[in-house]
């Protein structure tokens, strides 16, 4: 097999017990930052503006204004959409390529 390649550079590795640590470190405190922002970042997104929203929610429901109705107008209001969503004529579909 080494006779198909015979220019290959081999590469021989060497590592100690104490590189292996050091290079394991950095992964683990890479990892362990990243973990950190992106809890920190799921936190913000689903808890902390969800708790400023509804503070909104509740400042602006202190705005209650009372408005005087006109119960007959509302009356006549709702009679006519049950008219219009119980009338037989809107049971029957259309064709619209008539």
């Amino acid at each position: 097999m080494n006779n198909l390649f015979p220019n290959r550079l081999k590469i021989k590795i060497k590592l100690s017990s104490k590189k292996i640590f050091k290079y394991l470190m950095i992964i683990v405190v890479l990892l362990t930052i990243g973990s950190i922002f992106y809890t920190a970042n799921y936190l913000y997104d689903h808890f902390y503006l969800v708790i400023t929203e509804s503070q909104v929610i509740v400042l602006s429901d202190d705005n209650i204004s009372i408005d005087t109705i006109n119960i007959k107008k509302f009356d006549n209001l709702i009679k006519n959409i049950e008219d219009k969503t119980n009338s037989p004529a809107s049971t029957i579909p259309r064709n619209i390529f008539h």
